[in-house]
């Protein structure tokens, strides 16, 4: 035992993996390279679908190819220079890390916090080109100047092209374009040259603001300087040379109707270049700056006389559309940072492209050669090694080549080339009209340019109890664009602010006591409000379903119901998923929604609430005939009488008492549920709107925002009574 023991204990120790088998290490290290490629090529595809898409699926991969990239280059990376074990292939490797460490131009941040650490990244930017060029002094010590020379200029290269990223998550945090803007503004609304025409005739002395001949709104600015000459200390504002910058009359003036050869006559080109415009405003919100133009009435006109002339509004959502993609790119992608150095851009492109091609042939050709010194541990490259590498350094080119393609069709290259176009004039040249007759090649595709994914969030207190998916989305109806529209236009032809249903209730005669109860106009009771007309709804949606409206335009019935049931779910939907957006304490919001599903559950279903689901989907008419049964109660000692939920199904009632003709009830309703949308939508939370973006958008996010452009930053009538004057 005592000399076995002895045995053991003299027996050497195991030898590390890398000195037994140097092999592995190679390998772990390749499979690594091979999957920091991967999601390098995943965080284009998926990031491509993020604003398009809510799908958990599609965010989910997002986060995951942009959260594993960084730590997995590191460990990578620490794990060639420490191995004794040496591949001749690892300055390639250590060039692709590299490469795939920048992040796709798709994906720049995953939250607007991220962009907030660019001095991090660029620590770590540099901490990676160190690494890079320790791994070429390891393997390469006696390598010729010159070839190393060639090394360092290709990392230097790589390095460059990573500092986009830097620069984007910088641009996301820097207020100061926002503040020359602002300042712009006001010079405009003091001059009261904000929406004054280039030309007048002796018929027409205003502006037109759907050709938008007469918008001084800015588009690009190339330069400003502080004006602080006979300005007092604490009003000192920025300035802009009339050569430095292009403004939106500037594109209706100059740009030829064939701009990029547009089937539309140039109006879809020029209203981008609108969008970008709008854009810079709403960005200016983000930072807190102050909006001059807002309560003043030639503000209004512009977005009810102008966007909203046609009677679809589509025009007007088309360009709101795209000018919350432009807010979406800036924050969360780099196209923002290729915007203002293009040129930069695209050389860096060429001379990577060519790099890339470069290092793929001396991995062909086996010109890399390793050059053994104690302790390193030569690891002879196999054949498999090569085809490998040479993948990863196909994926990378596959990256780079659409990802210069999608800039060069994307709103932000059409922008700057119409830019170009107003400054250069006559001269812009050969390059010119080759590039723009590229871009439209391109942009034919209108697949390509899908900006959000045109759904709504729907949610009812009645489906919840027997539906599998409490929420889900509906593609967003053509007929609440035109409602919203419509409701937008009426109020401010009737001359009165935003209500919270009151109009469209008095514009029938029926703002009668038992419905005037059920408004309120304090934020945190706009949660009441809601859910009453909510369970109203849904209540007329359940016992109208299988009444015949004979005489009645069907068509006309339907609209307007699908209208007021769509608004109606989605407002239930906002108050359970999304109360950060609504007016009032977020967690108020949710506290009355959740207490109003406990009224319900008790209400309808009690003693009865483990066997819900499968009675309900069994049986929907006995939904029906305990709705009514419950709405007909007029005991007054009855418990329920008081709640929420009582509240609402007695208005669902009344509605039908008021209201005889169906048509007509139901088109109060889809009136009604527009303008509550609209009262509910001006919001302080900016933030909350931006995140909301990089999740698919909301619906209400872009009536925010055509609200914000036409001057309405609020819901409370005081504020909103300059407008009128």
């Amino acid at each position: 035992m005592a000399q076995a023991a002895t045995g053991a204990a003299a027996a050497p120790a195991p030898a590390p993996a890398t000195a037994t088998d140097p092999r592995r290490t190679i390998l772990e290290v390749e499979v690594f390279v091979a999957g920091a490629a991967t999601l390098l090529v995943l965080q284009l595809v998926f990031g491509l679908c993020r604003r398009r898409s809510s799908s958990i699926w599609i965010q989910g991969a997002v986060w995951l190819a942009y959260t594993l990239s960084f730590p997995l280059v590191t460990y990578t990376f620490g794990l060639m220079q420490s191995s004794p074990a040496k591949s001749q292939l690892y300055p390639v490797w250590a060039m692709s890390l590299f490469l795939v460490a920048r992040c796709s131009n798709s994906v720049t941040a995953y939250d607007l916090d991220e962009n907030k650490h660019w001095k991090k990244q660029l620590f770590e930017l540099g901490q990676q080109y160190v690494y890079s060029g320790l791994i070429f002094l390891l393997l390469y010590p006696r390598l010729l100047a010159t070839c190393l020379s060639f090394c360092y200029f290709l990392l230097t290269i790589i390095t460059l092209t990573n500092l986009f990223r830097v620069i984007a998550c910088w641009m996301a945090t820097f207020s100061d374009p926002s503040k020359v803007v602002a300042d712009y503004m006001r010079d405009l609304v003091s001059s009261g040259g904000a929406h004054q025409p280039l030309q007048r005739s002796e018929g027409n002395s205003e502006s037109d603001p759907i050709r938008m001949q007469g918008g001084r709104y800015l588009v690009r600015l190339y330069g400003y300087f502080l004006n602080t000459h006979g300005a007092k200390a604490h009003s000192y504002r920025t300035k802009l040379a009339n050569e430095d910058i292009v403004t939106v009359d500037m594109i209706w003036e100059n740009c030829s109707d064939r701009l990029f050869n547009d089937p539309s006559g140039g109006l879809q080109s020029k209203d981008v270049c609108l969008s970008f415009a709008l854009f810079h405003l709403l960005k200016r919100c983000y930072f807190g700056i102050n909006c001059y133009e807002a309560g003043r009435q030639e503000t209004r006109d512009f977005i009810l006389r102008g966007l909203l002339a046609s009677e679809d509004g589509k025009r007007a959502f088309r360009i709101i559309e795209v000018e919350l993609a432009f807010l979406y790119d800036f924050f969360f992608t780099k196209y923002a940072s290729i915007y203002k150095n293009e040129i930069f851009f695209f050389v860096m492109f060429i001379l990577k492209t060519v790099f890339i091609v470069i290092l793929g042939v001396f991995v062909h050709r086996n010109f890399l050669s390793l050059k053994t010194q104690s302790p390193i541990i030569p690891v002879k490259t196999a054949e498999a090694d090569t085809l490998i590498t040479l993948a990863i350094l196909g994926a990378l080119f596959v990256v780079e080549i659409p990802q210069t393609m999608l800039y060069l069709v994307s709103d932000w290259a059409l922008v700057s080339l119409a830019c170009y176009y107003v400054r250069k004039g006559p001269r812009r040249g050969f390059m010119y009209s080759l590039l723009s007759k590229f871009i439209h090649v391109l942009r034919r595709n209108p697949s390509l340019f899908k900006y959000w994914q045109n759904k709504i969030g729907q949610y009812s207190i009645w489906t919840c109890w027997y539906c599998h998916s409490i929420v889900h989305e509906v593609r967003l109806p053509d007929a609440v664009k035109r409602e919203i529209a419509s409701s937008l236009k009426s109020t401010a032809a009737e001359g009165v602010h935003l209500t919270n249903g009151e109009a469209s209730l008095r514009r029938y005669g029926v703002f009668i006591s038992q419905f005037k109860d059920t408004l309120k106009r304090e934020d945190w009771d706009l949660t009441d409000t809601m859910l009453i007309w909510h369970i109203a709804t849904n209540y007329r949606e359940i016992v109208e379903t299988s009444q015949d409206y004979s005489g009645h335009d069907n068509e006309k019935l339907k609209q307007y119901r699908e209208v007021a049931t769509s608004l109606s779910r989605y407002s239930a939907y906002l108050m359970a998923s999304v109360p950060g957006l609504l007016p009032g304490n977020p967690a108020d919001t949710s506290f009355t929604f959740d207490k109003v599903m406990q009224e319900a559950t008790v209400a309808l279903y009690r003693d009865q609430e483990d066997d819900v689901r499968e009675r309900a989907r069994a049986d929907r008419h006995a939904l029906e005939k305990a709705l009514t049964e419950l709405s007909e109660s007029s005991d007054q000692e009855n418990e329920n009488n008081g709640t929420i939920f009582f509240k609402g199904l007695k208005l669902g009632k009344e509605l039908e008492e008021c209201i005889r003709d169906g048509e007509l009830r139901w088109k109060v309703l889809a009136e009604f549920w527009a303008e509550i949308i609209l009262y509910v939508a001006p919001s302080d939370n900016v933030r909350g709107h931006v995140e909301k973006l990089a999740n698919g958008g909301e619906f209400i996010t872009h009536i925010w925002a055509l609200l914000s452009h036409a001057g309405i930053l609020t819901r409370h009538p005081r504020q909103q009574e300059s407008s009128h004057t």
